[in-house]
Order: C-alpha cells, then structure tokens, then sequence
C-alpha cells in the first residue's frame, strides 16, 4: 500500500495489477472534521456523529480524491450483503456491507473506506465482502477491490 496525504487527509493507495481506470482508495482516521469517540476522519452517517461533521467529512474527500459524483453511502453491517450500484438513488443509505458496479464513474463505498471504480463497458468490478482488507485481481471478469 501507498501513503499519501491530499489536503490534510491521509489515504492508502493499493500497489496491485488492476485496470488503468479503477481506481481504489482506503481512507484512515488522520484529518477531518468528527470530534471523539470518532475522531476525525469519519465518513459514517449511521453511528452517531454529528451530521455536520461527517458532512464536511465527505466534502473534504470528494474534493481530495476528485470524486466524479458523491458515493453511495451505506449504513453498514457485516453482512454477507453486496449491493450491485448503477446510480439508482436510494431514500436513505441502504444497508449493506459492501457496494459494487460496472458504470462507468460511479463510486461505491463502505463506511470506513472508498472505492472509486472506474469501468470501461468491456469490464466489470466487483467488491467482495468476503475478502475483506486485501486486493484482488479477478481476470474473468475484470478487476475486483476489497
């Protein structure tokens, strides 16, 4: 993994042979706005937080990474759950443990990292909560992120 810092926040880039235009990123608790016990960089809405702060929490990483729009944001549970994500909106963050999607330019995400998946229409990305922390290549189909 690869350490770096945009805007006074700090990311972890995986080191893996994915696709040129998937992009991954796991976000860590250095920078942002949330007060303890969840300090600082939190992106969950669904555990108490102020919802001002993690509102400015996920400004401040749309802005740092670029995002082409706002993530699907979910009220995670560990849960064998995935959602497949095509830009449907939901009324509030469905619950799930992981999200994935084939569209170009949407990004799905899990409450304590982000996943920024890029597709051409000849490939398809995956999240898999079953391997949860590490990377994956997943060559019949494409490129996995977990």
């Amino acid at each position: 993994m690869q350490i770096f810092l945009k805007n006074n926040l700090q990311f972890l880039r995986p080191q893996w042979p994915a696709l040129e235009k998937v992009r991954a990123f796991v976000t860590t608790r250095i920078g942002g706005d949330s007060q303890s016990p969840y300090d600082a960089f939190n992106l969950a809405g669904h555990v108490g937080d102020n919802p001002n702060q993690v509102a400015a929490n996920r400004q401040a990483l749309g802005t740092a990474l670029n995002l082409p729009n706002e993530p699907l944001w979910l009220a995670q549970e560990h849960t064998v759950d995935a959602i497949h994500w095509q830009g449907q909106t939901y009324p509030r963050p469905p619950v799930a443990d992981a999200s994935w999607t084939n569209q170009s330019g949407q990004v799905s995400s899990e409450h304590r990292s982000m996943y920024s998946l890029r597709t051409s229409e000849h490939h398809r990305c995956t999240l898999s909560p079953a391997a949860r922390g590490r990377c994956q290549l997943d060559k019949s189909i494409g490129a996995g992120v977990v």
